[in-house]
């Protein structure tokens, strides 16, 4: 049963022996996140390390009960590295589709934000435009209220 995975912490001593070619059937059968996906006895594997550039992605292993015949073994010599670089690829497509996709959120939010902005904006600009309509017949009442208190105030009988 194929499987393949992103290191993590816990896995650092398996990606090591990998990177070593020091990897034994029994470090897949007793590695605790590893052995429910390996036959017991696992009697042949493979292992094929993911790699973007330089850098080790992961691995991906294949393991079998039964041991590796000589046309298999050169079937997936020939097939591993395709298979690999395939795998590679995929995760790194799918890493990409991840992030585009949490840019595309972000974004999506930034444009709610101008948009409310712009809103806000909008009504506060109606609010001051209403508040100057209001404020000058207002300001003639008050005028000729102050006029008239005046004249009011000196004798002068208001017409």
């Amino acid at each position: 049963m194929p499987i393949a995975w992103k290191p993590r912490r816990s896995w650092v001593g398996l990606l090591r022996s990998i990177r070593h070619g020091s990897l034994a059937a029994r470090d897949l059968q007793n590695h605790p996140a590893l052995s429910k996906y390996f036959p017991q006895p696992c009697r042949s594997f493979v292992c094929l390390p993911l790699r973007d550039g330089q850098d080790q992605e992961g691995a991906l292993l294949l393991g079998r009960s039964a041991p590796m015949s000589q046309i298999t073994g050169r079937l997936v010599k020939s097939m591993a590295p395709v298979l690999a670089d395939q795998a590679a690829r995929t995760l790194h497509s799918a890493q990409l589709l991840r992030r585009l996709a949490e840019k595309s959120r972000a974004l999506e939010r930034a444009s709610e934000e101008l948009v409310e902005a712009e809103r806000l904006s909008t009504v506060g600009k109606l609010a001051a435009a209403v508040a100057h309509q209001i404020r000058n017949p207002l300001s003639v009442i008050a005028a000729h209220v102050d006029l008239a208190l005046g004249r009011l105030l000196e004798g002068d009988p208001v017409a």
